[in-house]
């Protein structure tokens, strides 16, 4: 396998681990807004069936997106939440930017002469 082939390979599979990381929290974080659970006494019952769906409990609870109120059930800080995916996406956007970099670097580099 040539390295164009490789980097194209890495490119699809990364874009699709991204696409279902996206929807896992997707689905976590669409499921409080639908039921408006934006304040403690709107809270709802979260219990994600995927190991996915876990993982995103934990890590947003953890940034402190969701609030667990003391009977399990959690709501949606949308402030938190709107610096959140801001943050998230200026390092997207960086990490992106940073790749590019290297591959064009690389295609220079090892250009044939």
């Amino acid at each position: 396998m040539r390295t164009v082939e490789w980097v194209r390979l890495a490119a699809v599979a990364g874009a699709a681990i991204t696409a279902v990381l996206v929807a896992s929290r997707g689905r976590l974080v669409r499921s409080l807004e639908t039921a408006e659970a934006f304040k403690p006494d709107r809270a709802i019952q979260v219990a994600p069936r995927s190991p996915l769906g876990r993982f995103w409990l934990g890590r947003l609870v953890g940034a402190g997106v969701l609030q667990a109120t003391p009977t399990g059930s959690y709501w949606l800080r949308r402030e938190s939440w709107a610096v959140y995916r801001a943050t998230r996406r200026r390092r997207a956007l960086l990490i992106v930017s940073f790749l590019l970099m290297v591959l064009t670097s690389a295609t220079w580099f090892l250009r044939p002469r």
